[in-house]
């Protein structure tokens, strides 16, 4: 097996606080044209390799823990191939420095090895990533040491400082991403019509995570936005300093330079033009506007589209419209919905048990009518019929970012929540009605049994350092594997989180089974 280093290629990978003192080395296997990656390592570097080969393609990788393995598919040249090495690796056989095309690895099994001083050149750079956070400006966010233009449609390269004192949109986008095919549209058209009105202070400025050139030319030529140039370097770390989730994705920097609004894709994408200019003062006015539609919505205005008016059972037959309570967006072939799932299951048995008006609608994202019909299957409850065009309206209506999805409804259709995912998650059955005061409550319930649990542990898992009781958004449990959020055991080093029921026991009685 070939062994290959990476002390030069530092320059877009992800950073982290800590490495192990040791090496860790993954195996790559040819999988008919592209190269699969396994990791099977006993610490928490495994975390880290995959993470900075996930940043590096684009997708998202999940975590590996100590007992188990993953598995993952990227192309041989996205991991390996870097603009200044022209395709080559360096080959330290017998003590030279041989050049090795990229391309000869294909069909064996090689290594990736980190060395100590590559963790230590990444420590550095992300001490000054961090660093330019407190001035920044946008020739600190766009230029490079060897860069200091964009380029257009037409391929002419214009000064970052051109877009000094302006209003400018980092736009993270992706060709073949439908979410975002369908919003750069909508971007184009809020530009144009800017411009029309004789406003020339906005710019977006393309930050392209595609994979091929020809896609990237495709969307800067039908745009005419500027961009930074395709792979460039900087790309990589603007996905690290806003912590790029999800896309479309639009941060907006003020005529200062600094950070206006993290995305203002949803704003845009809800009020196109009237967003604008995007202040404090003026999305503060676009809620209450927001609120108001909400106070009037109704279950009809929700599920109804012209003859649409009914819902199917898992045996075809068309049932009308109750109180319904719940929309769940899910798909098979997605791992956190099969996981979600069976929690949705057993909240909906003790809840219907107490309120017959409760009910759940399945909107699929299953790719055809099969995967529907299986998934469905194991539902009891009922669901929009595969691919209904309500679907669309209702992703758009809730904002619905990602799958899995619960959006709680009132009898009379107003929204309750967007988050009851997360309130079935982690209280169950006793979330229901999904009101703010209840959730206020069960979380108050939550801290109180917080307070019990120790301070820090020792863990098998992360035997380096003590894992401190911390409070958390969401993370994923570098136990289970599973989502969570609220409170975590956590490395911050490391950054190495465990779920409390991964760290102890729980009380026998205990609802909490998610933590």
């Amino acid at each position: 097996m070939d062994i290959l280093k990476f002390e030069d290629w530092i320059t877009c990978r992800e950073p982290s606080n800590t490495y192990p003192k040791k090496p860790t080395c993954s195996l790559i296997k040819k999988e008919g044209n592209v190269l699969s990656v396994q990791s099977k390592s006993s610490d928490c570097w495994s975390n880290h390799m995959t993470r900075f080969l996930g940043i590096d393609v684009g997708i998202k990788v999940p975590k590996i823990g100590t007992s188990l393995s993953a598995t993952m598919v990227v192309r041989c040249s996205s991991i390996l191939v870097h603009p200044r090495r022209r395709n080559n690796l360096r080959s330290y056989k017998s003590h030279k420095y041989a050049k090795v095309k990229v391309s000869n690895l294909l069909g064996k099994s090689a290594g990736l090895c980190f060395s100590g001083s590559w963790a230590e050149k990444m420590n550095f750079l992300k001490s000054k990533e961090d660093e330019a956070k407190m001035n920044q400006t946008i020739s600190s966010l766009l230029v490079s040491n060897s860069r200091d233009y964009l380029i257009s449609s037409s391929g002419d390269k214009v000064p970052v400082s051109d877009l000094e004192g302006k209003l400018v949109g980092l736009y993270f986008s992706m060709f073949l991403h439908k979410p975002c095919a369908e919003f750069t549209q909508k971007l184009v058209d809020v530009c144009k019509k800017l411009k029309e009105k004789g406003d020339n202070n906005f710019e977006v400025v393309l930050v392209s995570l595609d994979h091929e050139e020809k896609d990237f030319r495709q969307v800067l030529e039908a745009t005419h936005f500027l961009a930074l140039p395709f792979k460039d370097m900087t790309c990589q770390r603007l996905i690290r300093y806003f912590d790029l989730i999800p896309i479309p994705n639009l941060p907006i920097m003020g005529t200062d330079g600094k950070i206006l609004h993290n995305n203002a894709a949803e704003l845009i994408d809800e009020h196109g033009l009237e967003a604008f200019p995007l202040s404090p003062e003026k999305v503060a006015e676009l809620a209450e506007i927001e609120k108001v539609k909400l106070n009037a919505q109704t279950l009809e205005s929700v599920l109804i589209l012209e003859e649409r008016d009914f819902v199917i059972d898992k045996n075809g037959s068309k049932n009308s419209l109750g109180k319904t309570s719940c929309s769940t967006f899910s798909a098979h072939w997605w791992p956190a919905c099969g996981e979600f799932t069976p929690n949705l299951i057993s909240a909906y048995h003790e809840i219907k048990a107490k309120d017959k008006q409760f009910e759940v609608i399945f909107i699929s994202s299953d790719c055809d009518q099969p995967s529907f019909d299986n998934y469905f299957s194991g539902m009891p409850w009922l669901a929009l019929p595969f691919g209904d065009p309500r679907k669309t309206f209702l992703l758009q209506k809730f904002k619905v970012r990602g799958i899995p999805a619960l959006i709680a409804l009132g009898p009379s259709g107003r929204r309750v929540t967007t988050e009851a995912r997360d309130m079935i998650k982690f209280h169950g059955a006793e979330a229901y009605p999904f009101t703010e005061e209840l959730f206020q409550l069960l979380e108050k319930s939550l801290e109180e049994m917080a307070k019990n649990w120790p301070e820090k542990i020792k863990h098998e898992l992360h035997p380096q350092h003590d894992l401190i009781r911390t409070p958390r958004d969401r993370y994923v449990c570098d136990g289970c594997h599973n989502v969570g959020s609220k409170w975590s055991f956590q490395c911050k080093v490391c950054r190495f989180d465990l779920h409390p029921k991964c760290c102890m026991k729980m009380d026998e009685g205990s609802n909490n089974e998610e933590w």
